[in-house]
């Protein structure tokens, strides 16, 4: 069976994305995932050195998104598909760029 994609409205602060995906969880992260990418140059960011984590540009970005990122499958301004905590998808973001910056350096031979 084939996994089926939905479009979801994703919210957060003054932040909007709309996005395919096969749940609003996915929707919320991918979406926080855009949006801090169109603020910060993400590929120069070191996600092994934790004062990065203190990166100005990462910190503002983050200030512009809202407490909760409001999920719906009909439009902006509604959360009937979910609502999540900023912070908590902040962490599972971080965690994937940090595994992502593994597989990067293992498949470089560094």
């Amino acid at each position: 069976m084939k996994n089926q994609t939905r479009k979801y409205y994703v919210q957060t602060g003054n932040c909007k994305n709309i996005c395919q995906s096969r749940d609003a969880e996915a929707a919320a992260l991918w979406s926080v995932h855009q949006f801090l990418d169109q603020r910060v140059n993400l590929g120069a960011i070191d996600w092994f050195d934790d004062s990065e984590m203190d990166n100005v540009e990462l910190f503002r970005a983050f200030l512009e998104l809202g407490e909760e990122v409001h999920v719906s499958e009909i439009g902006f301004g509604r959360c009937e598909a979910g609502w999540f905590d900023t912070a908590d998808l902040m962490m599972q973001w971080q965690q994937l760029m940090i595994a992502v910056h593994r597989m990067d350096i293992s498949l470089d031979g560094e």
